[in-house]
C-alpha cells in the first residue's frame, strides 16, 4: 500500500515511557499492537485500506489511503492519570511531525477543553496542557452529532457528572482535503 518507514523497532510500553522523540527519530516502523488492548478488533477491521504504523498502550496510528491520497488516524484511549496522558500527548506530537499527511486524531481523551463540556460536579479545572498540545498541532474539533456529553457517572440525580470526554480533531489539510 505505501512505502515502508524505516526507525527503529519500538513496542507499545517503550513508547510511552521513554523520550519519543529519540524513539521515533524520522518515522516508525509498522509494530505489533500490544495484546492488552482493545486495538486488536479495531485494527483487524480496518486492515484492507490501512497499514498499522505505531501503536503503544494508548493509541494506535495507521496510514490510511484512500484511492491515490494518504491520510494518518490515530485512535486514542487517554489514561485518566494525568501525567500519563501528558506523556501520550508528547507521543502524539511525535507522530503529527513524523507525518507530513494530513491527520485524524480520535477516541477518548479523558480530557474536556472548556467547562461547557462538563456539567455537575466540582467546577471545570483547566488542564492546558490539552489545549495546548490541540493548538500546538494546529488541530480542529470536528464537531459531533447525537449526544453533547460522552461520559457520565451517577451520583444521585443532583449529584450526576456529565462530560464530552471523546472527540474527532482533525489537522486542517485534512479538513480541506476530506471534511
Amino acid at each position: 500500500m505505501m512505502d515502508s518507514v524505516q526507525p527503529e523497532n519500538v513496542t507499545g510500553d517503550d513508547i510511552i515511557d521513554a523520550n519519543v522523540d529519540i524513539i521515533l527519530g524520522e518515522c516508525v516502523e509498522q509494530v505489533d499492537i500490544p495484546g492488552t488492548s482493545n486495538f486488536e478488533e479495531v485494527a483487524s477491521k480496518l486492515k484492507d485500506a490501512m497499514e498499522v504504523v505505531a501503536s503503544s498502550r494508548h493509541s494506535i496510528t495507521a496510514v490510511v489511503a484512500d484511492g491515490d491520497r494518504f491520510w494518518v488516524l490515530t485512535i486514542v484511549y487517554a489514561n485518566p492519570s494525568v501525567v500519563t496522558r501528558c506523556k501520550l500527548w508528547g507521543y502524539l506530537s511525535a507522530i503529527r511531525n513524523c507525518f507530513k499527511r494530513p491527520w485524524v486524531v480520535m477516541g477518548d481523551f479523558n480530557e474536556i477543553t472548556n467547562s461547557v463540556e462538563k456539567r455537575g460536579g466540582r467546577g471545570y479545572f483547566s488542564n492546558s496542557r490539552f489545549v495546548d498540545w490541540i493548538n500546538e498541532n494546529k488541530l480542529v474539533d470536528l464537531d459531533f452529532i447525537g449526544q453533547k456529553y460522552t461520559w457520565m457517572t451517577r451520583r444521585g440525580v443532583s449529584e450526576d457528572i456529565w462530560v464530552r470526554i471523546d472527540r474527532a480533531l482533525c489537522s486542517m489539510e485534512w479538513r480541506v482535503s476530506f471534511g
